[in-house]
């Protein structure tokens, strides 16, 4: 799974809008990153850990994995 479909099942299940809000993010960020199919680069160096909050969120059904495509070294 890549990270626009990762991206698309998290949306089906909390809704764009509200993920975003306890991201504490803007909806259009996440749209770029549909829209590019990938995290931001500071998903993998550590400064943010959005993947991991996604995941927690969706109760494990959406990957750090799925997101990435595997766990970067501060989320590990």
């Amino acid at each position: 799974m890549g990270t626009r479909a990762g991206l698309d099942k998290a949306f089906k299940m909390i809704g764009k809008t509200k993920l975003a809000a306890k991201l504490g993010i803007s909806y259009q960020s996440m749209d770029r990153w549909h829209d590019y199919d990938e995290m931001p680069c500071t998903e993998y160096n550590g400064k943010t850990m959005y993947s991991k909050q996604i995941e927690e969120l969706t109760g494990g059904q959406v990957t750090i994995v799925d997101l990435c495509g595997f766990v970067p070294p501060p989320q590990a």
